[in-house]
């Protein structure tokens, strides 16, 4: 990541993984901020131009079914895939929103950062996105209503 970049990054660590993660990434990155594991998860994303996970994870998921620009890290000889995954991830990567090498993960964020709106909200990377988030990250509005239109329903009827 260039210079300019790197004073921009905050790292936000599991919250599982505390002293060891804020230990091991501290000694091998000096100057990297930290966000408070105390702050909620969505204000931290709605705080970030873009979210980079290093696994395709719930953090991944939730920013794809919000729209919101978001790279993963996936190592896919790591892990044995379903082939209507694996097709729908390498459109992902063909696309740069997953990547399989961390050079070219940081070469991507350095020459799409001033402008990642342009690159995320193109006609091809939000085709990928949807047919990736109708298989595994779609958002329903108005769940909760209709979780308990149901859930009266099933009383009302029980």
């Amino acid at each position: 990541i260039n210079k300019e970049l790197r004073k921009k990054i905050v790292y936000r660590m599991h919250p599982g993984n505390k002293c060891n993660e804020f230990q091991f990434v501290k000694k091998k990155i000096k100057k990297i901020n930290f966000v408070d594991i105390n702050t909620q998860i969505d204000k931290s994303i709605k705080e970030s131009k873009i979210i980079v996970c290093t696994f395709v994870d719930t953090v991944f998921l939730q920013c794809l079914a919000s729209n919101i620009p978001v790279i993963s890290f996936f190592n896919f000889k790591r892990f044995n895939i379903s082939i209507k995954n694996k097709i729908l991830l390498e459109d992902l990567k063909k696309h740069n929103v997953i990547f399989d090498n961390y050079e070219n993960l940081c070469n991507h964020i350095n020459s799409k950062f001033k402008n990642i709106d342009e690159w995320w909200f193109s006609e091809k990377v939000q085709r990928a996105i949807l047919k990736f988030k109708n298989n595994h990250a779609y958002y329903e509005k108005n769940k909760n209503s209709k979780i308990l239109k149901s859930i009266k329903y099933i009383l009302k009827n029980d």
